[in-house]
Order: C-alpha cells, then sequence, then structure tokens
C-alpha cells in the first residue's frame, strides 16, 4: 500500500476483516553471501493462517481459516541462522494467538497484507484475549463491538467516499479505489486463500 496514513490505508484495502493468527511461518528467498560464504541478507515472505472472526469490509468466510501472505516480513523464525527480519519503522508485529484487524489487497487471487509503517496493516484489537478465536460466540462479538479500533475502522469505512474526494489524488492506485466505490469489487480466489 502506498499510503502513509490510515484513512489512505484503508481506502487502498480490498478486504478489513478481525482475525486470529492461528500460525506464520517465514521464508527467506534471494539469499546473498559474502566472500567468506557467510549470509548477509535474504528476502523474508511471511505467510498468516488467521481464524477470520468479523468482516469489515467484504464478506469472506467467517470461522473459517484463510492465508495471507506479508513480502518483505520476516516474523524471525531463524534468525540464529542469521536469516533477516525486514521491519518498517512504527511496524506492528503480530504475534501468534493474537487478535488484529488486518487491512488486505486481493494480487493474483491471493490475499496480501502490505508493509506498514507509519500507517501500519495490522492492529492489535486491544481488548481481545489470547486465541480469542476459541472463545465463544458471544465473547468474540462483545470484544469486537467494544473496540476502538474497529469503531474508527469502520467509521473510516463508512466515510470512505469523503476521504477519497480530500486525498485520492494522492495515492498510487486512485483508479482502483474509484472503481471499488464504485461497486466493481476485486474479489480474492477462496481455493487460493481457505486452509
Amino acid at each position: 500500500m502506498g499510503a502513509s496514513t490510515l484513512g489512505g490505508k484503508i481506502l487502498e484495502a480490498d478486504n478489513i476483516f478481525v482475525a486470529t493468527i492461528e500460525d506464520m511461518t517465514t521464508e527467506y528467498s534471494d539469499s546473498i553471501y559474502d566472500d567468506e560464504n557467510k549470509l548477509t541478507s535474504s528476502i523474508p515472505e511471511t505467510r498468516f493462517k488467521l481464524k477470520l472472526l468479523e468482516n469489515l469490509r467484504r464478506d469472506l468466510p467467517i470461522n473459517t481459516t484463510i492465508q495471507a501472505f506479508r513480502p518483505y516480513f520476516g516474523n524471525g523464525d531463524g534468525v540464529e541462522e542469521r536469516k533477516f527480519i525486514t521491519l518498517i519503522e512504527d511496524d506492528i508485529i503480530p504475534e501468534k494467538g493474537k487478535t488484529y484487524i488486518f487491512l488486505t489487497r486481493v494480487v493474483d487471487g491471493e490475499l496480501i497484507v502490505p508493509s506498514g509503517g507509519e500507517a501500519p496493516s495490522n492492529f492489535p484489537l486491544e481488548n481481545a484475549p489470547m486465541d480469542l478465536d476459541k472463545q465463544r460466540d458471544e465473547v468474540i462479538k462483545e470484544v469486537v463491538e467494544t473496540s476502538s479500533k474497529v469503531e474508527e475502522v469502520e467509521r473510516q469505512v463508512r466515510d470512505e467516499k469523503q476521504v477519497y474526494d480530500k486525498i485520492g489524488d494522492t495515492l498510487l492506485n486512485g483508479q482502483e479505489i474509484q472503481e471499488r466505490i464504485n461497486g466493481q469489487v476485486k474479489k480474492p480466489d477462496l481455493s487460493k486463500i481457505v486452509s
């Protein structure tokens, strides 16, 4: 996502949802070694298994485990083997078992969690217990309904037409956003995202 504000990132997101991280793994590619054959850099990509609890934009299957990935982000696996974690300043490092609001894009039918930074693409639910996905439906509903972050995101989703009119020309994919606002929706390929 090119936007540096939460409002811009919400505009750029194809799907926004609340999910608990069931698992995440990092793979590394394009490794570079120095003259002594020591690893100096590699490009991480983290794959998430997410238990979808609530949709804030679009309709992905609730109570289903879905997959998403984040390029250029490592969750720390393999650090002792000199593999690398890639972070942007002010980014939020997601943790297994915790619940987040995810802002995602659909690329080639898959869900991508874009890079974070000043305005991250995943936010922890401030009032969620660990493993919220394992709680009763009433508890999940209560936590989601009382989250101030969910309320803020929902308000911005409702007001996205006004936000787009104000900042749309500063976004990298303004045409795609305008198409979505007009009802043309990019949908993920469920066979690629449902576990």
